[in-house]
């Protein structure tokens, strides 16, 4: 299962496909509760080994993926089922290009799985609220409020986010971090206060 606080590199084939299955599924929700539901879809076929044949089964299924998805709690059915098709359609050698996989899952999709597959890379950020809201707070005021379209608008945004990494002397999945873990600790904040 994919570790929602501790997501590393993948160091095989098998891993490297749940992680995209992950990076797919969690799009518009929290890794902490789509991590055990990844494990959940995945568990629905367990004579095949790779996550990918897994999913191809599934989908051929009563219902095919989006009853799925639906049955272990994983929301936007529809969009991540598509998604989830294309990139078995496309097959692994193929989703390694930033310009193929964008157009099988999107930018953000895209660019989360590429960075976890090379953390290093410093051509590609991930851009969401969180990323947005901290470039707003640092010196960006006219960051979008949500993910920007694919390209010109998405590269703008994503060239601006890389140049302040590399201003602070950070890789892009450094700051992404941190920028991920300040945003955890202001929720957990939130909540506390809400509660108490």
């Amino acid at each position: 299962m994919i570790d929602p606080f501790n997501i590393r590199p993948p160091t095989s084939d098998m891993q490297a496909e749940e992680l995209l299955v992950f990076c797919i599924c969690v799009a518009n929700s929290t890794s902490v509760l789509v991590a055990p539901r990844v494990d959940k879809l995945l568990s629905l076929d367990e004579d095949h080994y790779y996550p990918l044949d897994r999913i191809q089964i599934i989908d051929r299924r009563k219902g095919g993926l989006e009853a799925a998805l639906k049955s272990v709690g994983i929301g936007c059915q529809s969009m991540k089922a598509k998604h989830l098709r294309n990139v078995m359609r496309a097959g692994m050698p193929r989703l390694q290009r930033l310009s193929f996989l964008e157009k099988a899952v999107g930018p953000k999709t895209a660019r989360m799985w590429l960075l976890f597959m090379d953390p290093e890379r410093m051509d590609i950020a991930v851009l969401d609220r969180h990323q947005l809201a901290w470039m707003r707070e640092n010196g960006l005021p006219g960051a979008p409020e949500s993910t920007p379209a694919r390209g010109w608008p998405y590269k703008k945004w994503e060239f601006a986010y890389i140049e302040a990494c590399r201003r602070r002397g950070l890789s892009v999945r450094h700051l992404d971090e941190q920028v991920w873990n300040e945003r955890a600790r202001r929720t957990r904040g939130e909540d506390e206060e809400a509660e108490g």
